[in-house]
């Protein structure tokens, strides 16, 4: 069973954190890690991820609402918590 790793971010559009994030999800990829992007606020990936990288966008992306983004990683994560 591989071990479960979430990055959390605004989105993948571009900048210095993203690309090292990327850079970092590829190589864990190949180390039989498994890697989940949960995006809070767009969907733009200009990096290259790994095809097996799972991407998840939060549903209402223009809600930038720190409480409504802490309640969906608190879902996301209470959901995965047996992965």
């Amino acid at each position: 069973m591989s071990k479960k790793i979430f990055f959390v971010t605004n989105a993948l559009s571009g900048g210095g954190a993203e690309r090292v994030m990327s850079i970092i999800a590829n190589y864990l990829i190949k180390r039989d890690y498994s890697i989940e992007f949960i995006l809070l606020n767009g969907d733009e990936v200009v990096y290259p991820l790994d095809p097996s990288v799972k991407i998840t966008v939060r549903p209402n992306i223009k809600d930038r609402d720190t409480a409504a983004q802490i309640k969906y990683l608190h879902k996301i994560m209470k959901k995965n918590k047996g992965a």
